[in-house]
């Protein structure tokens, strides 16, 4: 059976090679990873940058089993008013993925259990990820549509 694949992805070269810290080239799973990836590789405030390189153990509050959450970015970022490298842990995702569901805007029943199993996920990796964070001294960062289309 061939593969029905909706989401654009690929190997991307960066142009920039010394800001990528990834042994091998980095492939992107979706065109808004790709927008990000050339986003690192083009702004000269990235310092350095790497794509699924740190995996965090979170608690799946559904299932109460412990699993591995792969992060899409780790980037480091000069600050331009003080100079100061700040890192980043970066997850892309939509903002729709990133907010409870109304149950008042979804008729089917199926499709709301489905919105929210996929909410509850991506919020028990996201406190995962800003434990792990505020644990070294890092920032976090969901990039959603609204930073990747509003230039």
């Amino acid at each position: 059976m061939g593969s029905n694949r909706r989401w654009a992805h690929g190997e991307y070269v960066p142009i920039n090679k010394s800001k990528y810290r990834g042994k091998k080239l980095p492939m992107y799973r979706s065109s808004w990873e790709r927008k990000f990836m050339v986003w690192c590789d083009h702004k000269t405030k990235v310092v350095a940058w790497d794509y699924e390189c740190l995996v965090i153990p979170y608690m799946n509050t559904i299932d109460k089993q412990m699993h591995r959450y792969i992060l899409d970015f780790l980037v480091d970022i000069r600050n331009p008013e003080t100079g100061v490298i700040e890192r980043y842990a970066i997850e892309v995702k939509p903002i729709g993925q990133l907010l409870p569901p109304d149950p008042t805007k979804i008729k089917s029943k199926k499709r709301l259990a489905e919105m929210m199993y996929v909410y509850t996920i991506n919020r028990d990796k996201r406190n995962a990820t800003l434990a792990m964070c505020k644990k070294k001294g890092w920032n976090y960062k969901a990039v959603t549509e609204a930073d990747l289309f509003n230039d």
